[in-house]
């Protein structure tokens, strides 16, 4: 499918809910800083499906086909293009536009929460990956060259639109939660590695800590219960499980 937005046509593929008759619910799912939806398709597969929620796996602004095949760098105000997806899903009538979530991974952990802020229609938001400051975490990875940056150095400026490192940290100011997530009124959920070596807990704990939502959780997952890392990918399943369950009692 295509989607209209401020930045042309967003790319996506709507995985339907199984076993509902009429409208669905429906979660919105967002890459993160180097995935495409094909990759959101992997990762997801058939949860948000078999449990009655359809799932919107899209490439947005700085990702996937838009960055790729376009040139449509990133931007802070994810509310634009995430205002934009839920304009497309109030079109369609197998689903029900008042039980539409959304989701973000890694970076999709500041695009999810930034775009719920400012997008009333948004019922619940979740983060596999808690942000804060990515602009901060940026400037540290340059200036002491981190061994733990898990990019090459020359994607951030591809992904900002920029020709310069210089430049590409400039604009990467601006993506910090910390002016949106007192906005956030919706049910939030930041599931993090304890051992996630690409962005500190602290981050999820800021975040999670500065959000307006009276239903909040951080979950933590410490390679017991769920991979340590990065997003739990070295043991995503119960993560994957997790996060089907709290949005098929919210929506």
């Amino acid at each position: 499918m295509e989607i209209d937005s401020p930045d042309g046509v967003l790319p996506g593929w709507l995985i339907p809910a199984r076993g509902v008759r009429g409208r669905a619910p429906v979660v919105i799912f967002y890459n993160g800083f180097d995935v495409t939806k094909e990759l959101l398709y992997c990762i997801i597969r058939e949860e948000f499906a078999d449990r009655g929620i359809a799932c919107l796996v899209v490439d947005a602004p700085g990702t996937g086909e838009p960055l790729r095949l376009r040139g449509v760098a990133s931007r802070p105000d994810y509310e634009v293009p995430t205002k934009a997806v839920v304009d497309y899903l109030e079109t369609r009538s197998d689903i029900d536009p008042a039980r539409i979530g959304l989701l973000g991974i890694s970076l999709g952990g500041y695009y999810a929460p930034r775009g719920a802020s400012f997008e009333p229609r948004i019922k619940a938001v979740a983060a596999w990956g808690g942000v804060w400051d990515y602009g901060e975490l940026w400037r540290h990875r340059w200036e002491t060259r981190s061994q733990t940056t898990p990019v090459p150095f020359w994607q951030l400026p591809w992904v900002m639109g920029t020709e310069t490192m210089a430049e590409a940290l400039a604009k990467v100011t601006a993506f910090t939660l910390a002016e949106a997530l007192p906005h956030l009124t919706q049910p939030f959920l930041i599931m993090h590695g304890a051992d996630d070596s690409m962005i500190p807990l602290s981050h999820a704990e800021r975040a999670i800590e500065a959000a307006g939502s009276a239903d909040k959780q951080l979950l933590v997952f410490d390679g017991v219960d769920g991979g340590a890392e990065h997003c739990s990918m070295d043991d995503s399943d119960p993560a994957r499980q997790l996060v089907a369950d709290w949005f098929e009692l919210r929506l």
